[in-house]
């Protein structure tokens, strides 16, 4: 599994002006996660994380890529549990 998580920015607001109206829509739904949140809640459903990387890009923002495979014991438990699967939650 690959993550990419927008991170926050000194110099720049998560979403910025854009002659694109829509793209205005996004700035009260956007919620930026922490890349330390977002591990722990992906090995809290048993997610073992691989590797990560920081990809900057200009205006200051920059993207946090984490790549993550699922452990013996979580597909064990998934298994167990085709019905339903496991929510991660994000403070």
């Amino acid at each position: 599994m690959v993550a990419v998580l927008w991170l926050p920015s000194a110099e720049s607001a998560p979403v910025t002006e854009s002659p694109y109206e829509s793209l205005k829509l996004l700035t009260p739904a956007m919620s930026l996660v922490p890349p330390d949140a977002f591990a722990a809640a992906s090995e809290r459903v048993g997610l073992q994380e691989l590797k990560t990387d920081t990809i900057p890009l200009r205006k200051g923002k920059a993207f946090f890529v984490g790549r993550y495979r699922k452990t013996a014991s979580a597909r064990a438990l998934s298994g167990s549990r085709r019905a339903g699967r496991p929510h991660v939650r994000m403070p």
